[in-house]
């Protein structure tokens, strides 16, 4: 950016400290990579500003970039609730799951951000999930000492792929067990669901495990 057109962003905000003119110049000053300074503008233009969507993405950015994820999270939580139609709060969200590896969560994210806007955050944000999930390995079958508890702390950890791979092993273990298939079942149908916006988009694990409940249930009945 010119100086003289980061001159004139601020002397607008100069002029005008309790206006909207504070966002302009923080995202000058965010492109040019002086972050400390937008990070200045922007908390003094939020205080006049609270429900400023945009203002508060920004922020959010600049938090998320100094590995502040739980004040990120919240920014950007409160960006989407000042305007539930915007999706720069969604790829927010969505950047600090795919950096915390809850690739899961980050697909749901993305899928509401592109309904509402296809942007180039919300394509960045796309091809690198999509790498991601490519890397992902085999589903480990073979996980030693797997245990119910197990599966619920991988839940709560957002672990998706590995619990499912855990209670798979468990209904193995116990195939007389209907409450683990059920338990399976469910978190599988659950998968599903965030990943439906994307039809025709089933990874190769989901195959593999409804591929492998079908080969247990054809083993059961020759028994």
């Amino acid at each position: 950016m010119p100086d003289t057109e980061l001159k004139q962003l601020q002397k607008q905000w100069k002029s005008a400290p309790h206006s909207e003119a504070f966002y302009p110049l923080a995202r000058a000053y965010f492109d040019i990579g002086l972050h400390d300074a937008a990070a200045d503008v922007l908390q003094q233009g939020l205080r006049n500003y609270p429900t400023h969507a945009k203002g508060l993405t920004l922020l959010g950015q600049i938090q998320s970039q100094r590995g502040d994820e739980d004040e990120a999270r919240d920014t950007f939580q409160k960006a989407l609730t000042a305007d539930p139609c915007c999706s720069d709060p969604l790829c927010g969200l969505a950047e600090l799951e795919i950096a915390t590896g809850n690739y899961a969560r980050a697909e749901n994210l993305l899928n509401r951000a592109e309904s509402l806007a296809q942007s180039a955050w919300s394509e960045k944000l796309r091809l690198q999930l999509e790498r991601k999930q490519a890397a992902i390995p085999e589903v480990e079958v073979d996980l030693p000492f797997v245990t119910l508890t197990m599966v619920e702390l991988y839940l709560k950890q957002g672990m998706e792929e590995k619990a499912i791979a855990a209670l798979q092993q468990l209904v193995a273990q116990n195939s007389h067990d209907n409450l683990l298939r059920q338990r399976l079942d469910g978190l599988l149908s659950a998968r599903a669901s965030l990943l439906e916006p994307r039809k025709g988009n089933v990874s190769n694990v989901e195959a593999r495990l409804h591929a492998w409940l079908r080969a247990v249930e054809h083993r059961k009945q020759r028994r």
